[in-house]
């Protein structure tokens, strides 16, 4: 009876052994898929805050093309009117100086 006994022992330790492997694997697999979702976490943040300065920066640099275009336009249409006044001062001058002597003369 005492070998029964030994053997069943044995049996039992082997079992609770196993049990223990068990459990230290499936604490080791946990602590690895801890540490995988954190990573995935934060290679996902990092994605996100990069796709978001780079619309940043497109908008940024869509808003100074807009910028800068308004300002030519705008650049543009004054350079356009003073042409256009200095023009009709031209084709005017003349006229506008001899009416002024005339009105400082008769009066």
């Amino acid at each position: 009876m005492g070998e029964v006994m030994d053997e069943l022992f044995k049996k039992i330790l082997e079992i609770e052994q196993k049990a223990q492997d068990i459990v230290y694997e499936a604490k080791v697999m946990k602590e690895n898929f801890v540490t995988d979702l954190e990573n995935e976490m934060q290679r996902h943040d990092d994605e996100t805050q990069s796709r978001a300065r780079e619309r940043i920066e497109k908008l940024r640099a869509y808003e100074q093309e807009m910028a800068d275009t308004e300002t030519a336009r705008i650049e543009d249409e004054t350079r356009r009117g003073i042409e256009n006044m200095m023009s009709i001062y031209d084709k005017n001058r003349q006229i506008w100086e001899d009416e002024m002597f005339a009105a400082i003369i008769v009066n």
